[in-house]
């Protein structure tokens, strides 16, 4: 179908058009950590059945709004018929879930690259809530996991972001060994 103008007669220019029937915004994507190189934790390493960030209160990304997530994954050993989904948490005690990502993933690869979870509705990245990965299905262990890319240095607790991580037997955790991690992560909206 053309259209060669409007009711009055005039031509309408490309802009207009894209205004005038509700073009989609282009989404935006904005990344922490990208350059993160050498330090990981998993999904089952050391029984973490969730895994991600919580951003702090000076955090650059805070109230960005987003439908997606992605973290910096790679596939450890010969983990096979698995399933990953992902996961927003409140900064309640304890945590409450918000949001579960409508899309899981069952292929991470045995490189790093940066894998993204769709939310049905958008989110404003808040700080101290926690953005996770966690298990759907899969037998995963210590030697058989999915990774999240981190800083590889220590980082003040202060600092712009935390990885995060949940196991049964001790709840959430934003420190490991005593020291606390950044987490390589984008948001897209």
């Amino acid at each position: 179908m053309k259209i060669h103008g409007t009711a009055k007669g005039a031509a309408l220019s490309t802009k207009d058009f894209g205004v005038a029937f509700g073009a989609p915004t282009p989404e935006v994507q904005t990344c922490q950590g990208e350059s993160y190189s050498s330090e990981n934790k998993g999904l089952g390493q050391d029984d973490m059945i969730r895994i991600g960030m919580m951003p702090a209160t000076n955090n650059p990304l805070i109230d960005i709004v987003a439908n997606k997530f992605s973290l910096n994954l790679k596939r450890q050993g010969s983990l096979t018929s698995y399933s990953i989904g992902a996961r927003i948490y409140d900064d309640s005690d304890p945590p409450e879930e918000q949001a579960q990502s409508n899309n899981t993933i069952s292929d991470v690869a045995d490189d790093w690259e940066f894998r993204q979870f769709t939310f049905d509705d958008d989110f404003t990245v808040t700080a101290n809530f926690y953005y996770v990965i966690y298990i759907v299905s899969g037998t995963f262990t210590s030697s058989n996991r999915v990774d999240v890319r981190m800083s590889g240095y220590n980082v003040p607790a202060t600092s712009y972001n935390a990885t995060v991580f949940y196991t049964d037997a001790g709840g959430w955790n934003e420190t490991s060994l005593g020291n606390y991690w950044s987490c390589a992560i984008c948001f897209t909206g």
